[in-house]
Protein backbone atom coordinates (compact mmCIF):
# COMPACT_ATOMS: atom_id res chain seq x y z
CA UNK A 1 0.00 0.00 0.00
CA UNK A 2 1.80 3.25 -1.32
CA UNK A 3 2.26 5.59 1.94
CA UNK A 4 2.10 9.39 0.60
CA UNK A 5 3.52 12.11 3.17
CA UNK A 6 3.85 15.31 2.33
CA UNK A 7 5.33 18.38 5.22
CA UNK A 8 5.44 21.71 4.04
CA UNK A 9 5.97 25.07 5.59
CA UNK A 10 4.31 26.54 2.55
CA UNK A 11 0.85 25.09 3.64
CA UNK A 12 1.42 26.71 7.26
CA UNK A 13 2.51 29.98 5.51
CA UNK A 14 -0.39 29.67 3.27
CA UNK A 15 -2.95 29.18 6.15
CA UNK A 16 -1.45 31.50 8.71
CA UNK A 17 -2.05 33.97 5.54
CA UNK A 18 -6.09 33.36 4.94
CA UNK A 19 -6.21 33.17 8.95
CA UNK A 20 -4.58 36.62 9.22
CA UNK A 21 -6.90 38.25 6.58
CA UNK A 22 -9.90 36.48 7.84
CA UNK A 23 -8.84 37.76 11.38
CA UNK A 24 -9.09 41.40 10.59
CA UNK A 25 -12.35 40.98 8.69
CA UNK A 26 -14.35 39.29 11.78
CA UNK A 27 -12.62 42.69 13.99
CA UNK A 28 -13.96 45.07 11.73
CA UNK A 29 -17.02 43.47 12.09
CA UNK A 30 -17.45 42.80 15.60
CA UNK A 31 -15.53 45.24 17.24
CA UNK A 32 -16.31 48.09 14.71
CA UNK A 33 -13.61 51.10 13.63
CA UNK A 34 -15.57 53.56 16.16
CA UNK A 35 -14.37 51.00 19.06
CA UNK A 36 -10.47 50.88 18.03
CA UNK A 37 -10.77 54.47 16.93
CA UNK A 38 -13.25 56.93 17.33
CA UNK A 39 -11.53 58.93 14.42
CA UNK A 40 -10.43 56.45 11.94
CA UNK A 41 -11.90 59.06 9.09
CA UNK A 42 -8.84 60.61 7.54
CA UNK A 43 -7.64 62.60 4.93
CA UNK A 44 -5.35 61.31 2.21
CA UNK A 45 -2.92 63.87 2.26
CA UNK A 46 -2.33 63.16 6.21
CA UNK A 47 -1.38 59.73 5.03
CA UNK A 48 0.24 59.91 2.47
CA UNK A 49 3.69 59.13 3.91
CA UNK A 50 2.59 56.31 5.43
CA UNK A 51 4.73 53.31 5.28
CA UNK A 52 3.11 49.68 5.80
CA UNK A 53 4.28 46.11 5.49
CA UNK A 54 2.66 43.06 4.03
CA UNK A 55 2.69 39.36 3.64
CA UNK A 56 1.51 37.60 0.88
CA UNK A 57 1.39 34.06 -0.82
CA UNK A 58 2.34 33.11 -4.38
CA UNK A 59 0.97 30.30 -5.72
CA UNK A 60 3.33 29.53 -9.51
CA UNK A 61 2.58 27.94 -12.31
CA UNK A 62 5.40 26.86 -14.27
CA UNK A 63 6.08 24.22 -16.57
CA UNK A 64 8.68 21.95 -14.84
CA UNK A 65 9.04 20.02 -18.31
CA UNK A 66 13.20 19.32 -17.42
CA UNK A 67 12.08 18.07 -13.71
CA UNK A 68 9.25 15.90 -14.80
CA UNK A 69 11.51 13.95 -18.10
CA UNK A 70 13.92 12.97 -14.94
CA UNK A 71 11.20 11.84 -12.91
CA UNK A 72 9.59 10.17 -15.57
CA UNK A 73 12.98 8.19 -16.31
CA UNK A 74 12.82 6.95 -12.34
CA UNK A 75 9.38 6.23 -12.75
CA UNK A 76 9.95 3.70 -15.90
CA UNK A 77 12.67 1.66 -14.19
CA UNK A 78 10.56 1.11 -11.26
CA UNK A 79 7.60 0.01 -12.88
CA UNK A 80 9.87 -2.80 -14.53
CA UNK A 81 11.70 -3.43 -10.84
CA UNK A 82 8.14 -3.34 -9.00
CA UNK A 83 4.96 -3.46 -10.93
CA UNK A 84 2.79 -2.36 -8.07
CA UNK A 85 4.71 0.74 -8.21
CA UNK A 86 2.07 3.79 -7.68
CA UNK A 87 2.62 7.18 -9.68
CA UNK A 88 5.01 9.33 -7.76
CA UNK A 89 4.00 12.39 -6.16
CA UNK A 90 5.94 15.62 -7.23
CA UNK A 91 6.03 18.95 -7.34
CA UNK A 92 4.09 19.12 -10.18
CA UNK A 93 1.30 17.49 -8.60
CA UNK A 94 1.74 20.58 -5.92
CA UNK A 95 1.68 23.11 -8.65
CA UNK A 96 -2.10 21.24 -10.27
CA UNK A 97 -3.18 21.90 -6.66
CA UNK A 98 -1.84 25.18 -6.41
CA UNK A 99 0.21 24.52 -3.32
CA UNK A 100 3.76 25.35 -5.63
CA UNK A 101 4.51 29.17 -3.75
CA UNK A 102 6.03 31.22 -1.58
CA UNK A 103 5.68 33.58 1.33
CA UNK A 104 6.58 37.15 0.27
CA UNK A 105 7.42 39.23 3.10
CA UNK A 106 7.83 43.10 1.84
CA UNK A 107 8.23 46.82 3.26
CA UNK A 108 6.32 49.44 1.38
CA UNK A 109 6.79 53.37 0.80
CA UNK A 110 4.74 55.50 -1.05
CA UNK A 111 6.52 58.46 -3.13
CA UNK A 112 3.47 59.95 -4.16
CA UNK A 113 -0.33 59.75 -3.90
CA UNK A 114 -0.03 57.04 -6.98
CA UNK A 115 3.20 55.89 -6.54
CA UNK A 116 4.99 52.76 -3.98
CA UNK A 117 8.33 52.07 -4.10
CA UNK A 118 8.87 48.48 -2.36
CA UNK A 119 11.61 45.61 -1.01
CA UNK A 120 10.84 42.33 -0.43
CA UNK A 121 12.06 39.31 0.51
CA UNK A 122 10.72 35.65 -1.26
CA UNK A 123 10.98 32.57 1.16
CA UNK A 124 9.68 29.22 0.01
CA UNK A 125 10.34 25.40 1.19
CA UNK A 126 8.61 22.26 0.38
CA UNK A 127 9.19 18.17 1.16
CA UNK A 128 7.55 15.32 -0.69
CA UNK A 129 7.85 11.67 0.90
CA UNK A 130 7.04 8.58 -1.77
CA UNK A 131 7.45 5.69 0.29
CA UNK A 132 6.41 1.81 -0.61
CA UNK A 133 6.79 -1.28 0.59
CA UNK A 134 7.40 -4.44 -1.80
CA UNK A 135 7.39 -7.31 -0.26
CA UNK A 136 10.40 -7.43 1.54
CA UNK A 137 11.98 -3.92 0.29
CA UNK A 138 11.13 -0.39 1.74
CA UNK A 139 11.69 1.86 -1.47
CA UNK A 140 11.45 5.81 -0.89
CA UNK A 141 11.47 8.76 -2.97
CA UNK A 142 11.99 12.08 -1.89
CA UNK A 143 11.92 15.65 -3.24
CA UNK A 144 12.67 19.15 -1.59
CA UNK A 145 12.66 22.69 -2.84
CA UNK A 146 14.04 25.53 -1.03
CA UNK A 147 14.21 29.07 -2.06
CA UNK A 148 14.73 33.05 -1.30
CA UNK A 149 15.08 35.41 -2.92
CA UNK A 150 15.43 39.49 -2.31
CA UNK A 151 14.10 42.20 -4.85
CA UNK A 152 12.43 45.28 -5.33
CA UNK A 153 9.34 46.95 -7.10
CA UNK A 154 7.02 49.70 -8.06
CA UNK A 155 3.76 49.84 -7.39
CA UNK A 156 0.77 52.32 -9.60
CA UNK A 157 -2.19 53.19 -8.14
CA UNK A 158 -4.50 54.59 -11.26
CA UNK A 159 -7.51 55.21 -9.24
CA UNK A 160 -5.44 56.22 -5.48
CA UNK A 161 -5.34 54.23 -2.80
CA UNK A 162 -7.68 51.83 -0.53
CA UNK A 163 -8.28 52.44 3.47
CA UNK A 164 -8.50 56.52 2.83
CA UNK A 165 -12.21 56.68 4.83
CA UNK A 166 -14.39 55.05 8.10
CA UNK A 167 -15.60 51.27 7.34
CA UNK A 168 -19.10 51.55 7.04
CA UNK A 169 -21.53 49.06 7.93
CA UNK A 170 -22.98 47.18 10.95
CA UNK A 171 -22.45 43.21 10.36
CA UNK A 172 -19.97 41.46 8.45
CA UNK A 173 -21.69 41.27 5.12
CA UNK A 174 -22.41 45.28 4.50
CA UNK A 175 -18.84 45.39 5.61
CA UNK A 176 -17.94 43.12 2.74
CA UNK A 177 -19.81 44.88 0.62
CA UNK A 178 -18.65 47.94 1.28
CA UNK A 179 -15.07 46.53 0.95
CA UNK A 180 -15.97 45.34 -2.85
CA UNK A 181 -17.46 48.74 -3.76
CA UNK A 182 -14.11 50.57 -2.41
CA UNK A 183 -11.84 48.00 -4.20
CA UNK A 184 -9.12 49.61 -6.22
CA UNK A 185 -6.45 48.31 -8.53
CA UNK A 186 -3.11 48.55 -8.89
CA UNK A 187 -0.24 47.64 -10.88
CA UNK A 188 2.73 46.38 -9.88
CA UNK A 189 6.97 45.90 -11.40
CA UNK A 190 9.26 44.26 -9.59
CA UNK A 191 12.74 42.00 -9.81
CA UNK A 192 15.09 40.38 -7.47
CA UNK A 193 18.19 38.00 -7.25
CA UNK A 194 17.38 34.51 -5.81
CA UNK A 195 18.69 31.55 -5.09
CA UNK A 196 17.38 27.79 -5.40
CA UNK A 197 18.10 24.31 -4.37
CA UNK A 198 16.29 21.27 -5.48
CA UNK A 199 16.83 17.76 -4.59
CA UNK A 200 15.49 14.08 -5.51
CA UNK A 201 17.04 11.21 -2.89
CA UNK A 202 16.18 7.44 -3.69
CA UNK A 203 17.01 4.70 -1.31
CA UNK A 204 16.11 1.13 -0.95
CA UNK A 205 16.14 -0.72 2.15
CA UNK A 206 16.15 -4.89 2.67
CA UNK A 207 16.06 -6.83 5.60
CA UNK A 208 18.84 -7.31 8.18
CA UNK A 209 20.41 -3.86 6.59
CA UNK A 210 21.21 -6.63 3.44
CA UNK A 211 20.08 -4.29 1.26
CA UNK A 212 20.99 -0.69 1.80
CA UNK A 213 21.20 1.61 -1.40
CA UNK A 214 20.37 5.33 -1.83
CA UNK A 215 21.24 8.28 -4.56
CA UNK A 216 20.85 11.34 -4.32
CA UNK A 217 20.79 14.41 -6.85
CA UNK A 218 20.47 18.09 -6.12
CA UNK A 219 20.23 21.35 -8.55
CA UNK A 220 21.36 24.70 -6.80
CA UNK A 221 20.64 27.84 -9.43
CA UNK A 222 21.15 31.16 -8.59
CA UNK A 223 18.76 33.20 -10.37
CA UNK A 224 17.34 36.52 -11.72
CA UNK A 225 13.75 37.47 -11.98
CA UNK A 226 11.13 39.83 -13.24
CA UNK A 227 7.50 40.55 -12.88
CA UNK A 228 4.46 42.32 -13.74
CA UNK A 229 1.50 42.36 -12.15
CA UNK A 230 -2.51 43.35 -11.40
CA UNK A 231 -3.89 43.41 -8.03
CA UNK A 232 -7.15 44.83 -6.36
CA UNK A 233 -7.40 45.71 -2.89
CA UNK A 234 -9.82 45.34 -0.84
CA UNK A 235 -10.13 47.80 2.56
CA UNK A 236 -10.44 46.33 5.64
CA UNK A 237 -10.42 49.50 7.75
CA UNK A 238 -8.41 52.89 7.10
CA UNK A 239 -5.05 50.90 7.83
CA UNK A 240 -5.37 47.38 6.82
CA UNK A 241 -5.72 46.11 2.90
CA UNK A 242 -6.43 42.36 1.92
CA UNK A 243 -5.22 41.69 -2.27
CA UNK A 244 -5.98 39.48 -4.75
CA UNK A 245 -4.12 39.57 -7.74
CA UNK A 246 -2.28 37.86 -10.73
CA UNK A 247 0.95 38.23 -12.73
CA UNK A 248 3.77 36.31 -14.63
CA UNK A 249 7.28 35.51 -13.41
CA UNK A 250 10.39 35.66 -15.79
CA UNK A 251 13.62 33.80 -14.33
CA UNK A 252 16.99 33.53 -16.18
CA UNK A 253 20.11 31.95 -14.70
CA UNK A 254 21.95 34.46 -13.14
CA UNK A 255 24.86 33.38 -15.92
CA UNK A 256 23.05 33.30 -18.66
CA UNK A 257 21.09 36.79 -19.00
CA UNK A 258 18.62 36.75 -21.65
CA UNK A 259 17.84 33.25 -22.32
CA UNK A 260 14.77 32.25 -20.52
CA UNK A 261 14.92 29.45 -17.77
CA UNK A 262 11.13 28.07 -18.76
CA UNK A 263 11.62 25.35 -16.13
CA UNK A 264 10.22 27.56 -13.55
CA UNK A 265 8.77 30.81 -15.92
CA UNK A 266 4.68 30.91 -15.60
CA UNK A 267 1.91 32.51 -14.38
CA UNK A 268 1.12 33.20 -10.36
CA UNK A 269 -1.66 34.03 -8.29
CA UNK A 270 -1.24 35.69 -4.60
CA UNK A 271 -3.42 37.10 -2.34
CA UNK A 272 -2.24 38.55 1.48
CA UNK A 273 -2.29 41.95 3.56
CA UNK A 274 -0.95 45.03 3.86
CA UNK A 275 -0.99 47.08 7.52
CA UNK A 276 -0.49 50.39 7.48
CA UNK A 277 1.61 52.08 10.31
CA UNK A 278 2.71 55.64 11.05
CA UNK A 279 6.19 57.19 10.11
CA UNK A 280 7.81 59.88 11.63
CA UNK A 281 4.56 61.35 13.67
CA UNK A 282 3.83 61.78 17.17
Amino acid sequence: MRKSKIKTIQKAFGSLTKSLACASIVASSFFGCSTLNNNLKVENSERSDNASWSVNYLSYFPKLEDSERKIDKIEKVESKLFPSWDKLETFSDWRDDGRLGNLCLAYNKPINDKLNWYTNLYLGYGEIENSQNYRFLRQDIDFMRFAVSPGVGLDYYPMGRTNSEKVHGNSLLERAKWSVRNAKPRFSAGAGYGYQETSAILSATGPLGLINLRYEEKDHERLVFLYPQFSVDFPLNDSSTFSLGAGKLFVWKSNAIGKDLEEVTGPFVSFGLVKKFNVGRD
